[in-house]
């Protein structure tokens, strides 16, 4: 099972490599296909399209995936619901009210909406759990889920005002486009911050993984076998909040990724963290760059990923949730 489970990661370790390597390479400057790199010497366009939009476009997609991916598994085990998501705990929604309070009162500043966004983001998760622990109908799991949709209705409600509130030749086309996801906009501007948090954040989940599989125990259980579970619990939940705050800072709202990577991963690895954890970070990565690969290459209007990524991420949970356990 061990060998099979290594071999498993090797081979979406090698498959998400080569989804890279070919989002780079892939494309529809000057023509759609592969980009010769040495014509770029002579070509300055095809030089600033491919270093200045297209570089910074992957890097993101992949980080994003990944992200959303592996915060997905960490949400899921945690509160041991396979229902949960950062969609489903309101830690999207907050993260889009952060970004639109930037869009309108900061003039769209990236480092003050990515800022707002990972802030109202962590917000929005603690906001949920606290009033789950307030409910008294229901299970945990009805508990959370309902109260991720309040929390998720309230921040929805404040973006909803400031759209309102925007000009509607700027600010408001900014602020539609971040909700509907989409990676057409990236550049270098504001990237290096989310590439250092997402990837500190991911590090440290990778490095926890086999301890993730704990974090779903109950307090006495915890403590008698020496665990510090609040702790331990508050800062897996950070790093996972941080890391989809910070990449949907500049990505916008890209839904279901979270969800369903985590059930694909353990399907194909099994529930120890220590595997589907790596295994959604890698699955993560794969879907996102292959959904943007195929938006920006086959269409010639592009259409957000956003939208790609839900009609996508609704027929696999479908399919994922009528399939018999093996």
């Amino acid at each position: 099972m061990i060998k099979n489970n290594r071999l498993t990661l090797t081979i979406l370790l090698g498959i998400f490599l080569i989804c890279l390597i070919l989002s780079f390479l892939i494309g529809r400057y000057p023509e759609v296909g592969f980009i010769q790199l040495k014509s770029l010497e002579n070509d300055p366009i095809g030089q600033r399209v491919f270093y200045s939009l297209r570089v910074p476009r992957v890097i993101l997609g992949a980080l994003l995936g990944m992200a959303l991916g592996t915060s997905g598994l960490v949400f899921q085990t945690v509160f041991n619901n396979p229902l949960v998501g950062s969609g489903m705990l309101g830690v999207t929604q907050g993260a889009s009210l952060g970004a639109a309070i930037g869009i309108v009162f900061f003039n769209g500043n990236p480092w003050i909406v990515q800022f707002l966004a990972i802030g109202l983001g962590t917000s929005a998760l603690f906001l949920s759990v606290f009033s789950a622990r307030r409910i008294h109908y229901g299970g945990w799991t009805l508990r959370l889920v309902l109260s991720g949709s309040v929390i998720s209705a309230l921040f929805g409600a404040g973006i909803s005002l400031l759209k309102y509130q925007a000009d509607a030749r700027n600010q408001l086309h900014a602020i539609e486009f971040w909700l509907m996801g989409g990676l057409g906009y990236t550049t270098w501007r504001g990237l290096p911050i989310v590439i250092v948090i997402v990837i500190l954040s991911l590090i440290y989940l990778w490095k926890v993984r086999w301890r993730v599989n704990l974090l779903a125990l109950d307090h006495e259980t915890a403590s008698s076998l020496g665990i510090q579970i609040q702790k331990e619990r508050l800062m897996a939940l950070a790093a996972a909040v941080f890391a989809v705050s910070a990449a949907t800072s500049l990505s916008g709202i890209v839904g279901w990724i979270g969800l369903i990577v985590p059930h694909l991963a353990r399907r194909l690895l099994g529930a120890n963290t220590s595997d589907s954890l790596p295994a959604s970070m890698l699955i993560g990565g794969i879907l996102v760059l292959v959904c943007d690969n195929g938006m920006r290459t086959l269409s010639a209007v592009e259409i957000p990923l956003g939208i790609i990524t839900s009609f996508i991420g609704v027929i696999v949970f479908i399919l994922l949730m009528g399939a018999r356990k093996t």
